[in-house]
């Protein structure tokens, strides 16, 4: 027993060196004096080290300490639950930790790390074997947050740990419970969907009435302009949602005020979007998720600043995500109705609402749902289930592509530039001439030349943003003429030439969203990287086509100023912050599927493969760490949570049906 323990604690210690290094390593470019480089590889390898590593000082080793105690405790714990990890833990791990510590790289020091020499490389892979060993910690207390916390009904049997009781309102007195605020709160349990949706917007509120009409950034004004013909008309933004902005709009200017009709398009669209976050914490209750923590998403909902900067801004992506978000409610109803034989066709056309809701308002949602929802009618027709309940799935998408039709064909709107999907294809082919336009061949030269303008491309590059290179695109992506077909050959015969430049630049576009980075500096990515709350009503772009749309009422710019100042403070407050990091979405995704491969239930991982899929359209996006294309995936991923109460409830039936069938076999025998 003792040398169990002396292992344990000797195990603790190094991982939590381990991780201590991986978290407190430095990226910088290292520097060798003249000294050094003559004085043989070992003096070079101990400078190198002397400059990554960070250990100096007692704070740095207090952090050491807490890091191995938490090691030691959490190591006990797995042992105490008798936890295996699986096989598939340990291909996902090793991913994060090497997108992890490259993505680290490339936002403090733009460069692979393999630039420094093999010594440098070595503490690399020390790092990534850290963050690897981090992940796998991780992932065992997302699996045992899942198995024994999420779930009222979940035991804990090392300690026994009580599920949620109604004792202590038995012992209220009489006098107690007719007060008002007990009163008031019975209410809003009893009522609980819409006291929900009261609670945050009632959060809402005060962002809508500053901020009147709303705040207003380059795509509300652009998706004006489309719409009234004051540009060439295109789907660039998607043509129902232009529409619906600019009813509004008219309905406001017949009113006498085009910023009344602006606040009324905010106005009913958070109405609905309270009712459809309402909508998801109600689900998670019913699923059976514990109070603390379905109260905890609705405290989400009603006071994150993003939720509520977005509530109050006029953009098309505040409402898209919300609705992305209902479709997923609906996904994760819709499968647990099935499983429990009691998907009756409202449950079919819910689902096909929402697919035909969310495709309409983001034109990227469509190659999310769709790949799933083919799934599903497979599915579908292996249970045997009616024909009509899935040609309600099959209706919902024969809308989405008639309504596009009838856009394209029926009001001459042009289709979007296809240069959009292009973004991180012509980043890599950026970067590859800022550092390599000398040794281009000129065949090289001419097939990127006659797609993008080759003269100060390299110096165009942004690796944030990809709008600067786009923006030289001479003509749309087209697969079938000649320009077009030799410039894709070059793109992967340049591929095999210059690998290193081509793996920076994937990184350098998208790290963002799969990378735990610091914030990028404040505006970067043309003011969308980072969790921005756009404080203004203005558009460079088309701001003298529309001069009506601005804030109304100068003597509240101080408290607009005082708004943008408190999404600061909670983007710098411990914990806090969280809620705008973006990676931790993306990797707590990737864990909820794993736990669901690891319980065997496939069918309920379609919901959360439709988020993954949206986080690579994000990936692929021309904005890296962008909040406001990611917000869907941080809205849906707490009513994920949902499929493990779901999952409970369908185990707890089967063991009760076991029981009912084992208790009719006895009346029967006697």
């Amino acid at each position: 027993m003792t040398n169990n323990i002396i292992r344990s604690r000797i195990k603790s210690i190094v991982i939590g060196l381990l991780l201590t290094y991986a978290l407190l390593f430095q990226y910088k470019a290292v520097t060798l004096s003249p000294a050094v480089e003559n004085g043989g590889f070992i003096a070079r390898a101990f400078s190198i080290t002397s400059q990554v590593l960070n250990g100096y000082g007692l704070v740095h080793a207090f952090i050491c300490a807490c890091i191995i105690f938490v090691v030691y405790k959490t190591l006990k714990h797995m042992g105490r639950y008798n936890f295996k990890y699986g096989k598939l833990i340990f291909f996902i791990a090793p991913i994060f930790g090497i997108l992890n510590v490259l993505g680290l790289c490339m936002y403090h020091m733009d460069k692979l790390p393999n630039v420094y020499g093999g010594v440098y490389t070595f503490w690399i892979l020390i790092v990534m074997l850290g963050w690897t060993v981090a992940f796998l910690l991780a992932a065992y207390w997302v699996w045992y947050f899942v198995e024994y916390r999420l779930l009222k009904a979940s035991i804990d049997n090392n300690k026994g740990a009580k599920c949620e009781s109604s004792k202590e309102s038995d012992r209220k007195t009489e006098s107690s419970k007719n007060s008002f605020w007990n009163r008031l709160w019975a209410w809003c349990s009893s009522h609980f969907f819409i006291s929900s949706a009261i609670i945050i917007f009632l959060c809402w509120i005060p962002w809508l009435i500053i901020y009147y009409p709303a705040s207003m950034d380059n795509d509300v004004y652009w998706q004006l302009a489309l719409y009234f013909g004051k540009i060439e008309q295109i789907n660039h933004h998607p043509w129902f949602a232009n529409t619906i902005l600019a009813m509004f709009y008219s309905l406001g200017k017949q009113l006498g005020s085009a910023n009344f009709g602006i606040f009324l398009y905010v106005l009913v669209r958070d109405i609905i979007m309270v009712f459809i976050y309402a909508a998801g914490v109600n689900m998670l209750r019913k699923a059976g998720i514990r109070k603390l923590f379905y109260r905890l998403v609705l405290i989400y909902f009603a006071i994150t600043p993003v939720w509520a900067a977005y509530a109050k801004h006029g953009f098309k992506d505040t409402f898209a995500a919300a609705l992305f978000t209902y479709c997923i409610i609906s996904f994760i109803t819709l499968i647990y109705k099935i499983k429990k034989h009691d998907d009756k066709a409202l449950s079919y056309i819910n689902f096909a609402i929402a697919i035909i809701a969310s495709s309409l308002f983001r034109n990227n949602y469509i190659y999310c749902i769709i790949p799933v929802s083919i799934a599903m009618i497979i599915f579908l027709l292996i249970k045997k289930v009616k024909l009509y309940k899935i040609g309600i799935i099959i209706l919902a998408f024969a809308c989405v592509f008639g309504y596009n039709q009838y856009v394209y064909n029926g009001l001459g709107v042009k289709k979007a530039s296809s240069n959009e999907m292009m973004s991180l294809p012509y980043q890599v082919t950026a970067r590859t001439v800022k550092e390599h336009k000398d040794e281009l061949t000129k065949e090289e030269y001419k097939a990127i030349d006659d797609v993008l303008s080759i003269e100060g491309l390299g110096e165009a590059y942004n690796p944030t943003v990809s709008d600067p290179i786009k923006g030289r695109a001479k003509t749309s992506f087209n697969a079938a003429s000649d320009e077009w077909r030799a410039w894709v050959k070059t793109w992967f015969k340049m591929a095999l030439e210059y690998p290193e430049s081509y793996l920076a630049a994937i990184i350098a576009s998208t790290y963002g969203y799969y990378s735990f980075t610091p914030k990028l500096p404040f505006g970067s990515g043309n003011m969308n990287s980072g969790m921005t709350i756009w404080n203004w009503a203005s558009s460079e772009m088309f701001g003298e086509e529309f001069p009506e749309l601005h804030y109304e009422n100068p003597d509240l710019d101080n408290a607009r100023e005082a708004m943008q100042q408190w999404t600061t403070v909670w983007d710098n407050t411990l914990f806090l912050s969280l809620t705008d990091v973006i990676a931790l979405y993306t990797w707590l995704t990737v864990l909820i599927g794993w736990i669901l491969i690891r319980k065997k239930k496939y069918i309920y991982l379609l919901p959360v493969i439709m988020v993954e899929l949206l986080i690579l359209t994000c990936i692929a996006s021309p904005v890296n760490d962008c909040f406001r294309y990611f917000a869907p995936v941080a809205a849906s991923l707490p009513m994920l949570l949902a499929i493990f109460g779901f999952i409970n409830k369908e185990q707890a039936g089967a063991k009760d049906d076991v029981s009912e069938k084992r208790k009719q076999r006895k009346m029967q025998s006697n």
